[in-house]
């Protein structure tokens, strides 16, 4: 065989492959939305850089309000305190703005979230940052510091519902990413000094919901299951997840039909 067919055959292979991971889950349902967030400055001179949210495959933005779900293994009674604590924290911080073009949001970057004021919509031209930009650029901007930030770089994950037990598993396509809690890591942003995003009111919102996560995390007595921050639907969901490095076969994920996940999940629909 020629070295250039054999070449085409290997790679093809690799191809199918990848395409056969990527697809281990099922098309989303259309009905369930994804976000993505772009900065940009301005208009006029001395303009201040504004976050905006924006329908987009690459689900990196969800509202800053956390589901609210009924006690099961994975969402038990600490963790649904947890969540009405959270809650009660940014509807405090909402109640408070005086700029009704703007929301409350959360964004992630580098496999955590971050807390800020963001507008709907994409202007044209050139953003100062986008969500797939490194880490290292988006810190610098937002102020986040880079110091002992352990694994601030993000591995994508889905979640399962198999069994009444929460997984995690790695997985390319980032609009069922989850953040998973495996390092002792903070699950939110803090920044260094606030900026217009990301003023004082919102990094010591930030803080006292740290501390909210944090209490949570410490009833855990499973070493094999960590606190997670689940993406579904433009809402965050706290859950206890066991990491899986491949999806097992069933189960419930992001991709399932709508009332499958949210009977799976528990979630209770405004």
């Amino acid at each position: 065989m020629k070295k250039i067919n054999l070449l085409r055959l290997l790679s093809a292979g690799a191809l199918s492959i990848a395409l056969s991971n990527a697809s281990a889950l099922p098309i989303i349902d259309p009905s369930v939305p994804t976000y993505d967030w772009i900065l940009f400055p301005s208009p006029g001179p001395g303009g201040k850089p504004i976050v905006w949210c924006f329908r987009s495959s690459n689900g990196a933005q969800v509202i800053a309000s956390l589901w609210q779900g009924e006690e099961s293994a994975f969402h038990p009674a600490e963790l649904v305190s947890a969540t009405s604590q959270i809650n009660a924290v940014l509807r405090r911080v909402s109640a408070a703005n005086r700029d009704k073009t703007r929301e409350l949001s959360f964004i992630r970057i580098g496999g955590r979230h971050f807390l800020v004021w963001a507008r709907k919509g994409k202007p044209a031209g050139a953003p100062l940052l986008r969500s797939t930009d490194s880490f290292s650029k988006i810190a610098k901007i937002f102020n986040i510091p880079m110091r002992g930030n352990n694994r601030a770089q993000e591995t994508k994950r889905g979640f399962l519902e198999l069994g009444g037990i929460m997984y995690c598993f790695e997985y390319p396509i980032p609009d069922c990413s989850v953040s998973w809690l495996h390092d002792g890591s903070d699950m939110l942003w803090e920044v260094s000094n606030p900026t217009d995003s990301h003023p004082a009111e919102l990094n010591d919102a930030t803080k006292t919901i740290t501390g909210i996560l944090k209490r949570a995390a410490a009833t855990n007595r499973d070493p094999e299951r960590h606190l997670c921050f689940i993406s579904y639907n433009d809402r965050l969901f706290l859950a206890w997840s066991k990491h899986l490095d491949k999806r097992p076969a069933g189960g419930v994920d992001a991709r399932s039909p709508k009332k499958a996940v949210y009977k799976s999940l528990r979630l209770r629909p405004d």
